[in-house]
């Protein structure tokens, strides 16, 4: 007697090369916590069955003939099962069944481990350039602070003209507009240069 063990995959080895979830309406840690208890009394009453374990990080294909399912495998897998189905039956003399599962669930711990190098690969790239994108929309919206040297004309221009575009950083010399044609008021103050902010500065 030879059973072929049969588990639900975890996950889809897409065609992209990336990996992809199951369907949310798969129980698949129920299901498989019920098929291995199977699996157990059945082992406990055909102590002499010969077994073919399903090979660790074993995926799911969206190649499969069926279409994808967790229990629809990679062609690799029914590759492993034929040459194992093979030493079983006495066919082949050149390896055993737990040889096969061992080389088996190396090759696919290889491939998952390609893809999520991959996926974590195009992770970073997008991340990048996302980062990017929200640089350069900051400086495209952030706003330009601006002294005005003027009357309160110069200052409601930007006030109110352009909504968050512009913030009034300082109005120097808020003269009414009947002084800008007069002499020159002397300033009894200096503007401190050590606390000068660093942004754009528009004078006007």
């Amino acid at each position: 007697m030879i059973v072929v063990e049969s588990l639900y995959t975890p996950d889809i080895l897409g065609n992209d090369g990336n990996i992809h979830k199951h369907d949310g309406k798969y129980k698949l840690h129920e299901y498989n916590e019920w098929l291995r208890k199977v699996y157990l009394i059945f082992y406990k009453y055909f102590q002499n069955c010969k077994v073919i374990k399903l090979p660790e990080f074993t995926h799911s294909s969206q190649n499969h003939i069926r279409g994808t399912h967790p229990l629809h495998y990679m062609q690799d897998t029914y590759f492993y099962f034929e040459r194992a189905l093979d030493v079983a039956c006495g066919y082949s003399q050149v390896n055993t069944l737990e040889n096969l599962f061992k080389e088996q669930s190396l090759k696919n711990r290889t491939e998952t481990r390609a893809a999520n190098s991959s996926m974590m690969y195009e992770i970073k790239r997008q991340m990048d350039i996302l980062k990017n994108d929200v640089g350069m929309l900051k400086r495209e919206y952030e706003p330009i602070y601006i002294d005005t040297l003027g009357s309160c004309v110069s200052r409601d221009i930007f006030r109110y003209s352009f909504p968050g575009r512009y913030k009034i950083n300082a109005c120097i010399q808020r003269n009414p507009i009947t002084c800008l044609y007069q002499n020159k008021i002397a300033l009894d103050y200096k503007i401190p240069e050590g606390n000068i902010k660093k942004y754009e500065k528009r004078m006007f």
